[in-house]
């Protein structure tokens, strides 16, 4: 499963995951893989205790206020020469 990453902080955020690089700039979207998200902001995980202590921001409430606002959405892939549906 793939998802969306948005970055709602007015910062660029850099991370990396299994050898590869991802950055996440404000307010533009980013596909990625869901394992790799559940590493980087605790996708999935009701306790993201682990994510923060990775991040070095364990111990900072603003900080955690800033791991809130990365925005994790379901991405729907359709084949490329599927035509546009017009709604």
């Amino acid at each position: 499963m793939f998802l969306y990453v948005t970055n709602k902080n007015g910062f660029t955020h850099t991370d990396r995951y299994n050898g590869q690089d991802f950055v996440f700039e404000p307010n533009t979207p980013v596909v990625v893989e869901a394992n790799a998200v559940t590493h980087m902001f605790g996708y999935g995980r009701r306790d993201k205790t682990e994510n923060l202590i990775r991040l070095g921001w364990q111990n900072d409430e603003a900080k955690v206020k800033t791991l809130a606002k990365f925005v994790i959405t379901e991405a729907a892939f359709k084949p490329a020469d599927e035509p546009e549906v017009a709604e």
